[in-house]
């Protein structure tokens, strides 16, 4: 009878103190009834322990459902949180900017960000891809034909031109033209930021600058922010926005005159930089570099000075690489057409290839342009020491 008691206080321990009782009665009727039915009281222990397994068992499949129940709830928490956080656009540091002066003066056909190089395919009419920093990798991330890409990291911002692409455009589309925004990694997530067709754009901050185009008006220059809000009109002149230095939009005028202009983006004043004809001004913390619309050479001029110097003589456009070391450019000498460039610490002219060539787009390891009659696209190396045809293909 001592090793039945130890038996039973095993059971009880084993099942639970919620079955005390009901054990323990078991248990004094198993002991009463050894002496005369040692049967029936092992009938009664062993049934008294299937029910207390029964109870144990449904303990657990209670327990069980409420785990699911559980992690279902929290699943559809987490599926609510981050269908909040995907609609948060996040912000960028003071001083972003979403290309570069030249290449966005060249159509921003090129934009690199990091490890990437975003760019407009014209294997593929003209849609949006992205290789790695030496031209492999290559992927296709939308189908939009696009122009003007900036990038801060986190998104790709662009003017689309469905409307030029060779098929015309798709009628299931329902704008062929505007200001949009979709994920840097992995693309997609369409924002719309404006539905008139923009030109130029410029991300600098958390504030985009762009050309709208509204009938019977013609382009003028607005902003909205990141996130598609606070869209209003800057100013009715068309100005071009590509050039942001010391957080003002440096600029050529083109209403009233055709002079260098600091616009700050934070209070709205204008300040008179250099008096002449100009367009396409670059700067950066020593140098305005513009073309002369009167004799189409490039020139440089210092801040608040009357220096002023040829760089470039007779070119249609040109660009700065990212270190500032040297000047591509596209001569337009009748007879002697050709792209090069200049080394801007010595003075040194290069000639790359004779002809005619138009978008020149710089990134830190090569200079990419593309025929006049955009078929060819070439990349060549920013220090000059090589150059290839650039095919990148067109995905399937």
């Amino acid at each position: 009878m001592f090793f039945l008691s130890i038996v039973c206080d095993v059971m009880l321990y084993t099942f639970g103190r919620k079955y005390y009782n009901k054990t323990k009665q078991i248990q004094t009727q198993a002991l009463l009834l050894l002496t005369k039915d040692r049967k029936r009281s092992v009938r009664m222990l062993k049934t008294g322990g299937n029910m207390a397994i029964d109870k144990k068992k449904k303990k657990k499949s209670n327990k069980t459902s409420i785990i699911i129940l559980i992690c279902a709830g929290l699943a559809f928490v987490g599926m609510i949180v981050a269908l909040v956080l995907s609609g948060i656009t996040k912000k960028n540091p003071d001083g972003t900017l979403g290309n570069t002066a030249g290449n966005l003066y060249n159509m921003g056909l090129f934009c690199e960000n990091g490890n990437y190089i975003y760019f407009s395919n014209f294997e593929d009419d003209g849609t949006l891809y992205r290789m790695t920093k030496d031209c492999t990798k290559i992927t296709k991330m939308y189908s939009d034909r696009i122009r003007y890409i900036n990038c801060d990291g986190n998104y790709l911002y662009y003017a689309r031109v469905n409307n030029l692409k060779a098929s015309g455009g798709s009628i299931f589309t329902l704008y062929n033209t505007g200001l949009f925004r979709i994920k840097a990694k992995g693309g997609a997530q369409l924002v719309t930021l404006d539905t008139s067709p923009c030109a130029a754009l410029l991300l600098c901050g958390n504030n985009i600058y762009y050309q709208s185009y509204a009938e019977n008006e013609g382009l003028r220059l607005y902003t909205t922010g990141t996130d598609g809000k606070k869209d209003y009109m800057i100013t009715q002149e068309a100005i071009y926005p590509a050039c942001v230095h010391n957080n003002s939009l440096i600029y050529s005028g083109i209403a009233e005159d055709r002079n260098i202009w600091s616009m700050d983006l934070t209070t709205g004043d204008k300040q008179l930089l250099y008096e002449g004809m100009t367009y396409f001004p670059i700067a950066d913390d020593d140098w305005i570099y513009f073309i002369d619309v009167e004799d189409y050479h490039v020139y440089r001029t210092n801040y608040g000075g009357p220096k002023k110097e040829v760089v470039a003589k007779a070119v249609c456009t040109y660009n700065i690489s990212l270190d500032g070391r040297y000047l591509y450019y596209q001569a337009d000498r009748t007879d002697d057409n050709h792209i090069g460039f200049i080394d801007l610490k010595t003075g040194v002219d290069t000639r790359i290839a004779d002809g005619n060539y138009k978008y020149i787009n710089v990134t830190s390891n090569y200079v990419f342009f593309t025929t006049f009659d955009e078929t060819t696209t070439y990349a060549y190396a920013t220090d000059g020491s090589k150059g290839f045809l650039f095919f990148p293909g067109k995905a399937k």
